[in-house]
């Protein structure tokens, strides 16, 4: 018996999930081979950074918890065509097709989706140290908020620029100036 066709997808946010789900669902069972696919990321939990400006100002509004989604039971009607591995895709290897993981072990693909999305020096945007990291961060930033005399937003982006907004509705000049660099 020959080892199943493995798709390996790195990465489990607004790129990877849907892309894994898309080849369950639709793709892999089309193809007429016996198929299995591989999800690794260093969270079980979907971060919707979409809201996060508003789960960091304004936890009031948006608790954390409703913005970190654990997507494996989404998975479960897969069965044993899908394998979740939590960890960190380190190194690719492409012509003995493996990736190598922060737990040391090496997983064999046959086709590689890398999605692994951005990073970011601090924990407060991304689960890529984990979300513990992310939920530390933010409960940093949730105690340090009231008690601030200033608050500087870096970046004008469309993050920054929304988080300025969360925080000028929360604080309506109560803190000195806001001001945003970028």
């Amino acid at each position: 018996m020959s080892a199943p066709h493995t798709v390996v997808v790195i990465g489990a946010s607004f790129g990877g999930l849907p892309v894994a789900h898309a080849l369950l669902k639709d793709v892999l069972p089309a193809s007429g081979k016996d198929y299995k696919l591989v999800l690794i990321s260093p969270s079980e939990e979907f971060y919707w950074k979409i809201g996060s400006p508003r789960a960091i100002t304004r936890p009031h509004m948006l608790p954390l918890d409703k913005a970190l989604l654990n997507f494996l039971h989404t998975f479960e009607k897969y069965g044993d065509k899908f394998q979740f591995i939590k960890a960190k895709a380190t190194h690719i290897e492409p012509t003995a097709r493996t990736v190598s993981l922060t737990t040391g072990d090496n997983v064999h693909y046959d086709q590689l989706v890398i999605a692994s999305g951005t990073y970011f020096d601090s924990d407060i945007w991304s689960t890529d140290r984990g979300t513990d990291s992310l939920r530390k961060g933010v409960h940093e930033i949730h105690a340090a908020l009231p008690n601030a005399q200033t608050i500087l937003v870096a970046g004008g982006g469309p993050a920054g620029v929304a988080t300025a907004g969360e925080l000028g509705e929360e604080y309506g000049g109560k803190k000195g100036d806001h001001n945003s660099v970028g």
